[in-house]
Order: C-alpha cells, then sequence, then structure tokens
C-alpha cells in the first residue's frame, strides 16, 4: 500500500476546475474581470471608430485593470483550490477518528456470535435428528407389527408415502439440513446445510478470520 502525501499531487490532481469554476469568489472575480475586459474592448473599438476622447491613458489604465483582475481570478481559484483540498482533509481525518472511535478493537464479539448461532444450529439438529430417529423406530414397530402405508389400527398407522399418523395427524421428518438452508438461503434447492463440528478446520478458520477484523489487529 502507498501513502499519499499531505502535500502531495494526488490532493491538487483531486480539485476539479470545473468545480472552482462553480466557487462564488471565483464567479465573482470572474464576472469582475470580464465586465472590464468588455470595457476595454469597447474602448479600442471606440479608438478604431476615431472616437478622439479615448486617450492612450484611458486604455492603458483600462488594460492594466483587466490584467490585475485576471490576476484576482487566478487568485480567487487557488484559494478556493485550498479551501477544497483542507474540507477533504478535514473529511478524511473525521473518517479516520469515526474508524477509531467506533470500530472495535477485535472481532472477538462477531466470533461469539457467530459461536452462538453456530451452538443453536447443532442444537437444532441435535433436536431434529432426535425427532426424526424417533419417528424412524415408530414407523419399524409399526410395520413390524403388519401395518402399512395407508393402513392404520387405534388411529395410528401411515399414510400413502410411510408418515407416520396419529388420529389423522401427520408427523414428517424434520430434515434439519433443508431447514437451514430455507432460513439462511444462498445454497441450492437440492442442498442440505448441515454444522460442522468446532474443530473442523473451515470452522476455526472463520474464527480466526472474524477476529482479526478490529483495529487493533
Amino acid at each position: 500500500m502507498t501513502d499519499i502525501p499531505s502535500n502531495g499531487p494526488a490532493r491538487e490532481e483531486w480539485v476539479e476546475q470545473s468545480a472552482l469554476d462553480r466557487d462564488p469568489e471565483v464567479i465573482a472575480a470572474n464576472a469582475q474581470a470580464s465586465e472590464a475586459e468588455a470595457l476595454a474592448n469597447s474602448l479600442e473599438d471606440a479608438i478604431r471608430a476615431g472616437d478622439a476622447e479615448v486617450t492612450h491613458d484611458k486604455l492603458t489604465e483600462q488594460k492594466s485593470l483587466v490584467s490585475f483582475l485576471r490576476l484576482q481570478v487566478e487568485g480567487a481559484r487557488t484559494k478556493a483550490r485550498q479551501r477544497r483540498i483542507d474540507a477533504r482533509d478535514q473529511a478524511i481525518a473525521d473518517i479516520k477518528k469515526d474508524v477509531l472511535t467506533t470500530a472495535p478493537a477485535s472481532g472477538q464479539y462477531l466470533v461469539e456470535a457467530l459461536e452462538a448461532v453456530h451452538a443453536a444450529a447443532k442444537h437444532f439438529v441435535a433436536l431434529a435428528d432426535e425427532h426424526d430417529a424417533n419417528l424412524s423406530r415408530w414407523r419399524t414397530q409399526i410395520e413390524s407389527h403388519g401395518i402399512k402405508n395407508q393402513q392404520r389400527e387405534q388411529g395410528i398407522g401411515l399414510n400413502g408415502v410411510g408418515i407416520l399418523l396419529v388420529d389423522g395427524i401427520e408427523l414428517p421428518n424434520v430434515d434439519p439440513g433443508n431447514y437451514l438452508r430455507l432460513i439462511f438461503g444462498g445454497v441450492p434447492s437440492d442442498a442440505r446445510l448441515n454444522p460442522l463440528p468446532d474443530d473442523f478446520d473451515t470452522v476455526q478458520a472463520a474464527y480466526k478470520t472474524l477476529r482479526s477484523t478490529g483495529k487493533a489487529a
């Protein structure tokens, strides 16, 4: 990374010439210079037309005024350029101050939040797996007693695709990976999300990367 010197050309180049032309002081100075120049041109035209009342001194004085006012335009542009550079410098300083004030010393708080998500996902998967395991056990038990799909006895049985029915209520499998895909999104519809173990390389890499996001990293 290259540091830009505080007095480097990049700061000068950042100031667009068109922006200087819109500066109120530059506009006012230009107006004065243009008015003086128009008068000088009219004096020259009068001399060409034979007006003897326009003296050499008067024309010289007016042209000198034009030169002076044009220099003032340049001075106004220089001051306008410096104002914009100063404003830019202050804006950058304010951004840095905001970063130093707001940014955390480290990304540990993000790690803790991700760990909570990870733990909650694993807890959800454990509960769902237990639920699905119970359903599988109950279906096996029902089938072992000769109850097949679309059959029931004493209010318990299986529907046409093998889902457990109890008093007319279906108890389908949860398939936790599918539900995680639905709430997190950004995953192909035929994919499943499953939380990895805490010591898995990619899990540890994620935590390490988050920890390094702070200003003191």
